[in-house]
């Protein structure tokens, strides 16, 4: 199951990559290079968690328990420091928006999820086994499912006529 969720989270990624390279078109100057070290750190970071994730599973068995402890806790560190990578994403679009090349309705997204992400930055120092763990709750369920609205919203957002996205049309 663990290996099958890595195949799928891999083709996410090819889909990501696809919303933030029509992203990063609209983006210029400083705004565009900070999108593209996000998108760049974001890709890498959920390669490298798949990698501890997957090949934990692939001799499940035969791992001595501490070992495979120490790999999980590496691997659920992704999530709190996977913020500075998303900031860097949302952050570029809310400014980009205040410019007029994205709908206001999707800055008001893009900052909700700038703000959560950096309240969720506490998550690095978070106390094991409540709702600010590293890889707990707040980066799975909260930070998580607002990734995936932005990135929807950004997907969507994109897929509107320019003109109509430039005036926040919705």
């Amino acid at each position: 199951m663990i290996r099958l969720q890595a195949l799928l989270g891999a083709l996410a990624l090819l889909a990501l990559v696809v919303v933030i390279g029509y992203g990063r078109d609209r983006l210029d100057g400083p705004a565009g290079y900070v999108f593209t070290v996000g998108a760049a750190v974001l890709i890498a970071q959920v390669g490298i968690s798949t990698w501890f994730g997957a090949g934990l599973a692939l001799h499940a068995g035969s791992l001595e328990p501490a070992t495979a402890r120490a790999l999980a806790d590496i691997a659920s560190m992704r999530g709190p420091v996977l913020t500075v990578a998303a900031i860097m994403l949302a952050g570029p679009v809310v400014w980009a928006a205040r410019q007029g090349r994205f709908p206001r309705w999707l800055a008001v997204i893009a900052a909700v999820f700038v703000v959560e992400q950096f309240v969720e930055l506490l998550t690095i120092i978070g106390p094991v086994g409540s709702f600010i763990a590293p890889g707990g709750p707040m980066n799975v369920y909260l930070g998580g499912v607002l990734f995936v609205l932005f990135v929807v919203a950004l997907g969507l957002a994109l897929a509107l006529p320019e003109t109509e996205a430039a005036h926040g049309s919705a």
